[in-house]
């Protein structure tokens, strides 16, 4: 079974792919923190709130931008 973190990463891999952006650039707009995934993926737990930002702004810019990116 898949963990929560991995499921989020996999999220956020797909928007990034998808869209083109930088990881810190999601990280600054999302966050306020350019360091965030890389963060991540060096095993920091985000804490729900943070998860709720960023797939926030990722549904947001989908929205906005048509790019589809985060929908899994």
């Amino acid at each position: 079974m898949e963990n929560l973190t991995r499921w989020f990463e996999r999220r956020i891999l797909a928007f990034l792919r998808d869209t083109g952006m930088s990881p810190s650039e999601l990280g600054k707009r999302a966050v306020g923190d350019p360091s965030f995934w890389g963060d991540l993926r060096r095993g920091r737990s985000p804490r729900l709130v943070t998860v709720e930002r960023i797939l926030a702004f990722m549904a947001a810019w989908d929205r906005d931008h048509g790019s589809g990116g985060s929908g899994e």
